[in-house]
């Protein structure tokens, strides 16, 4: 995997952890100290933001696929137009 592609991935990864990591505990201190419609306002808020990073990372994930794709047609496609040997993938 190219480093590029690794290091965009973990940061990601950390982002989506650590917006949950603080979700809960912005949970928890509004349960401990808030009145119960201001508990209400926060719970949904987060959520929200906490879907909407994970919406984000599953768009990320379908652009990588697709490109992917995208990239093994058009070799395949330039191995089929120059003559060339296909490639023995490792995995």
């Amino acid at each position: 995997m190219p480093k590029r592609t690794f290091w965009t991935t973990v940061g990601y990864g950390a982002g989506i952890a650590s917006s949950v990591y603080l979700q809960r505990r912005v949970k928890r201190a509004v349960r401990r100290v808030a009145p119960p419609e201001v508990r209400e306002v926060v719970g949904a808020r987060s959520s929200a933001i906490v879907g909407r990073a994970r919406a984000a990372g599953d768009t990320v994930i379908g652009a990588v696929r697709e490109g992917r794709a995208a990239m093994r047609e058009t070799e395949q496609d330039l191995r089929d137009e120059f003559g060339a040997a296909p490639l023995r993938r490792a995995n």
